[in-house]
């Protein structure tokens, strides 16, 4: 998850130093996936776009549609014949919820 930076003349490509992977806030360098797992011999992956926005006057982020984003996520995975049993596992859709919530306000101050 990345959250782009505040205001009109922000740039996107700025890296957040946390990370939300599977299921822990990380740091950005350590989050890495190995070259044998299927997302990379394979390209098996699936992406949901969220977006927020930036709230000055209580200094975080908004995210719009967070939990029908997820779910929308999740079903992505079950349609390319994911294991839903196993992605559900790993990370359930409240596990996401409160993942991103968090990620976000802990990258709050960076943006």
């Amino acid at each position: 998850m990345i959250f782009t930076p505040k205001g009109p003349d922000a740039v996107a490509d700025e890296k957040p130093s946390l990370i939300y992977f599977n299921g822990e806030i990380v740091p950005w360098a350590e989050a890495q996936v190995h070259v044998w797992s299927e997302t990379a011999i394979r390209a098996s992956n699936v992406f949901e776009g969220i977006r927020a926005f930036w709230d000055c006057g209580a200094s975080h982020w908004n995210l719009v549609a967070l939990p029908q984003h997820l779910n929308r996520l999740m079903q992505s995975a079950v349609i390319m014949r994911s294991r839903e049993d196993k992605a559900r596992g790993i990370c359930p859709v409240e596990g996401l919820i409160a993942g991103t919530r968090q990620t976000a306000t802990m990258n709050a101050d960076q943006f």
